[in-house]
């Protein structure tokens, strides 16, 4: 019986100790995850209607990405006008004025 017991206890000690190291690890890497784009994603602009402003310029959208500049949520937009042209807008994501374009 005590050996069934040391056993028992044995196999339970080692299925604890990767569980235990698993959040040990997951922990910090959790508490690196930034969360501040999670926080006022409500507040945010929709994508879409930012594109839509774009699109009325006389461009097609081709790719989005949101970013943090200066503390400042931005959407950073391409959009290819007549000719291939390819513009890089970036969008305050709060308000969807154009800060800057680059390209054309």
């Amino acid at each position: 019986m005590t050996r069934f017991a040391l056993i028992s206890a044995a196999l339970i000690a080692a299925t604890a100790l990767p569980l235990a190291a698993r959040a040990d690890v997951r922990a910090p890497v959790l508490a690196l995850q930034p969360p501040r784009i999670e926080r006022i994603q409500d507040r945010l602009i929709p994508l879409p209607q930012v594109i839509a402003q774009l699109r009325g310029r006389g461009g097609e959208y081709v790719s989005a990405n949101v970013s943090d500049q200066g503390g400042r949520t931005v959407y950073l937009i391409r959009m290819r006008h007549a000719g291939g042209r390819f513009v890089d807008y970036v969008v305050d994501a709060h308000t969807g004025q154009i800060l800057s374009q680059q390209g054309g």
